[in-house]
């Protein structure tokens, strides 16, 4: 597998020990998340009316339809917070490429490199020193529907490969409806595949919806980090502990104070046995 030529804007690189590890595996690059079985909307389907701001370079954030002031200077407001649903402007608006309010639709903009750990298999560093709330990349595959997510994790089960499927669970506070998004780059996925589970985390999860009602899983940063960090993120959703959340019997080596000693397994959609 050549991952050198990605369709990202910035080299994603990768070292030689990595490379031999990826040779044979079963995987084609996708920038951005494709339809799998069982999808019910496709992800690159366009389902929004554009925003209709004066300016053709940049939009208000106060009057903008799109944006809640999502971002400022490329970066995430807010990252703390839990429940703010985003939409980025999208094709049918009026405002052009550079809009403020277009950041994870332009994909990676960091360089980043995939490596060999010691103790974790691939993973996924960065190569320069990365900001509070900077976007990494997003965690792109197939969606998928949940009958195919508890196919595929029995399946998964019965072998020694690795399970990549993802699912987020999203409220909407006015209806109280629950949407849940099931991704999975094991076979086709981008970049973010190669990043590591961590109980303390420097990068969150964050749905953005850009053209599509199925969500961008979007990755910034949450805490600033160095040149050569690996990048973490939490495969639960978060560390504060959730009643769904299970142990999935498999080893956590994040190495943090706060480890829990297993990686997290979310029970409530997918069963354990």
């Amino acid at each position: 597998m050549d991952v050198l030529h990605t369709l990202e804007n910035v080299d994603i690189k990768i070292t030689s020990d990595a490379l031999a590890r990826l040779k044979g595996v079963e995987f084609s690059y996708s920038n951005t998340n494709i339809a799998g079985p069982g999808c019910g909307t496709d992800p690159n389907l366009i389902c929004f009316e554009g925003c209709q701001c004066d300016s053709v370079q940049t939009c208000d954030p106060a009057l903008c339809t799109c944006s809640n002031s999502n971002y400022t200077a490329r970066k995430l407001n807010d990252i703390g917070s839990n429940g703010k649903i985003i939409y980025e402007c999208n094709i049918n608006c009026r405002c052009g490429d550079m809009c403020h309010n277009r950041l994870v639709q332009h994909g990676v903009c960091i360089p980043l490199e995939i490596f060999l750990s010691t103790d974790k298999g691939l993973g996924l560093r960065a190569v320069k020193d990365i900001q509070h709330g900077e976007f990494m990349c997003e965690y792109a595959g197939e969606v998928i529907s949940q009958n195919e997510a508890v196919k595929r994790t029995n399946a998964y089960r019965d072998t020694s490969e690795m399970n990549y499927i993802i699912s987020v669970s999203e409220c909407y506070a006015r209806s109280g409806e629950i949407v849940v998004t099931f991704v999975d780059p094991r076979r086709q996925g981008n970049v973010g595949r190669f990043i590591n589970h961590s109980c303390d985390p420097n990068l969150k999860m964050v749905p953005v919806r850009v053209n599509s009602t199925v969500p961008h899983l979007a990755l910034f940063a949450c805490r600033d980090i160095s040149a050569g960090q690996e990048l973490t993120f939490h495969y639960g959703g978060s560390s504060s502990g959730d009643a769904n959340l299970k142990y999935s019997g498999k080893i956590c080596s994040c190495g943090s104070a706060c480890c829990s000693g297993f990686l997290p397994f979310d029970a409530s959609y997918i069963p354990e046995s």
